[in-house]
């Protein structure tokens, strides 16, 4: 008998007339799965054992007495946990056949998960059994448990779930256990809870406090800190890190170096967006690639191939043509400024519109190559990597060779810190996904190649500032270290993104990432602030606190961080800095959130 036909002999067999009876099929179907168990089907048998799981209270399920295992008999009990009937089911067939897991462990599990209260309290007095089997169970076993303990008199809830020296408590088990103390008018153990409990669980705990208040000043600081905060504060920094603007299949994106703005191009079209608010102050036609500086925005603007002009765009002053016919549309942004590449060199200019430098190819090694290729430019030294096919140049603002490298010709490249240099060599074999990256990093002297790894990859990378990181994607984002172009995973507390078009802003706060029908904009500090509130007081400490830096100005915000200080205040006696700003006014006992600014 195959697993497919046992498992659908089995669903026909639980199959019932109007009255409860079973029909002709059902019962051919019962008949052959039992003859198959008899005969000593594996799968037949394992058909059986699924089929009492799922069903404890039906009939004839007797004759599956002799396959059940301890083992199914705990998971039955945890499966049906929310059905009283087919609990009681359990209880009476176990009871009547003396069925009971071997385990001591999980046995206390088992007599508090189908209720035979009197049994538990024999087996368990002091409740230690049921404490260590509900740290070693899954969350749905630990789910049952705490849903079925209540009720079963002196059991300590309180015990049980606490009783964790290896691991902090859940949200879920927090929930459960401040809401019984709360019912039990336990106040003094409810409050003592709540500093080890995550912050979100902490304030929905408080509002359960009725007529009483600690003993000590700062305890009721505290408190009176908690109740006075919206029980869905935390809930509401959710939609607070997150700006949604109305622009479909975008291709470029753009920050300004304030973070004032976002330049979002599609197709043919560009709009110039405002934030954290996300209106839209400027639209462009005819944009392929730009820059954004806030009051203005640098475009490579044209029609058709090899035909494109550079143009300064403001929405307060007329259109300003920097230079009529680039041929090319290799643009990037340098320190208050810009970098474009035009047939026979490389033009330098200014936010402000002035073309400051050119820099022609043929003054740069190998001087035979008259024709080279402007690769991408760091936004923070100035400095620029040039592709002279067959040679890797790097250069600084006034044109002046730093290193050369060897280099077989690459399509792209990135700068992912002011000396780390990722490259991409296409693929030979024909497979637009195939690439090969390199990481290259600049000595003082030379450029030294110090990683080499195979990358399926769609779409170009994205330095991640701040972190020795580079983002790519293929069938799902790549996270890749730097230094080796291992995969490495996101930072702590990123948000999950949507579509492939990603890019960060140059202090690496804000995120924005393009799907076919809109534009999110991350706000990463308001993220780490969120999860900040999953964890505890008692986990948090000036060495141990997660770097939140300076959130956006929002109610929700503003809230969760005052609650925060509060916090922090209540358990250590101390002034509490917050933010970056602060930092210098923090004395050696402080606590600090925010960056080391």
């Amino acid at each position: 008998m195959t697993v497919v036909s046992a498992e659908r002999r089995a669903r026909r067999a639980e199959r019932r007339r109007p009255d409860g009876s079973r029909g002709w099929f059902a019962r051919h179907a019962w008949r052959s799965l039992v003859g198959g168990a008899e005969r000593g089907d594996v799968i037949a048998i394992d058909a059986l054992r699924r089929a009492w799981r799922r069903d404890p209270a039906g009939e004839l399920w007797t004759v599956a007495r002799r396959w059940l295992t301890p083992a199914d008999v705990l998971a039955a009990a945890v499966e049906n946990a929310t059905d009283a009937s087919a609990v009681a089911a359990i209880r009476a067939f176990c009871a009547g056949h003396g069925l009971v897991p071997d385990d001591a462990v999980d046995r206390a599990l088992f007599f508090v998960l189908t209720g035979q209260r009197e049994q538990y309290q024999a087996h368990d007095p002091d409740g230690s059994l049921l404490a260590r089997g509900y740290r070693a169970a899954d969350e749905p076993a630990r789910e049952a448990v705490r849903r079925t303990m209540i009720g079963l008199g002196d059991l300590s809830a309180l015990r049980v779930i606490a009783d964790r020296p290896d691991r902090p408590l859940t949200a879920a088990e927090a929930d459960h256990l401040t809401a019984r103390l709360a019912e039990a008018g336990e106040w003094d153990q409810l409050w003592r809870l709540i500093p080890t409990v995550p912050i979100a669980n902490a304030l929905r705990a408080a509002h359960l406090i009725r007529n009483w208040r600690p003993a000590d000043g700062p305890g009721r600081a505290f408190l009176d800190r908690l109740t006075g905060t919206a029980p869905d504060a935390i809930a509401a920094l959710g939609p607070a890190a997150v700006t949604r603007l109305d622009f479909a299949k975008a291709r470029r994106l753009s920050f300004a170096p304030d973070n004032s703005e976002l330049a979002v191009a599609g197709e043919s079209d560009a709009t110039i967006f405002d934030l954290p608010g996300g209106s839209p102050v400027a639209s462009y036609d005819g944009v392929y690639e730009m820059v954004a500086f806030g009051d203005a925005t640098i475009v490579c603007r044209g029609w058709y191939a090899y035909r494109w002009s550079l143009i300064r765009c403001s929405p307060e002053q007329p259109r300003q043509v920097l230079l009529p016919d680039t041929g090319e549309r290799t643009l990037a942004r340098t320190p208050g400024g810009f970098v474009v590449a035009i047939r026979d060199g490389m033009w330098f200019g200014t936010a402000e519109g002035h073309l400051s430098r050119f820099v022609p190819w043929n003054t740069l090694p190998p001087v035979r190559r008259k024709t080279k290729r402007l690769v991408c430019a760091n936004p923070t030294t100035g400095w620029v990597a040039i592709d002279g096919f067959g040679t890797l140049l790097m250069a600084d603002a006034d044109g002046s060779v730093l290193a050369t490298a060897k280099s077989n010709g690459f399509g792209a490249g990135v700068y992912c810190a002011p000396g780390r240099l990722i490259t991409v060599i296409p693929s030979s074999s024909g497979l637009h996904y195939d690439h090969t990256l390199l990481s290259w990093r600049y000595d003082g002297t030379n450029l030294v190649r110090e990683a080499e790894a195979g990358c399926r990859m769609v779409g170009t990378l994205v330095p991640v500032p701040g972190h020795d990181l580079v983002l790519t994607h293929f069938e799902d984002r790549l996270w890749l270290d730097t230094g080796t172009l291992k995969e490495a995973g996101p930072p702590s507390a990123f948000p999950p993104l949507g579509g492939r078009l990603v890019t960060f802003s140059q202090d690496g706060s804000l995120v924005a990432a393009a799907s076919h029908t809109e534009v999110e904009v991350h706000d990463l500090a308001v993220h780490r602030l969120a999860a900040l509130a999953d964890r505890s007081l008692t986990e948090l400490g000036r060495s141990g606190l997660e770097t939140v830096g300076t959130p956006r100005d929002h109610p929700a915000v503003a809230a969760v961080l005052g609650l925060v200080r509060a916090g922090l205040e209540y358990r250590f006696g101390a002034d509490i800095a917050l933010g970056p700003a602060t930092r210098a006014a923090a004395r050696g006992d402080d606590i600090a959130i925010g960056g080391a600014g």
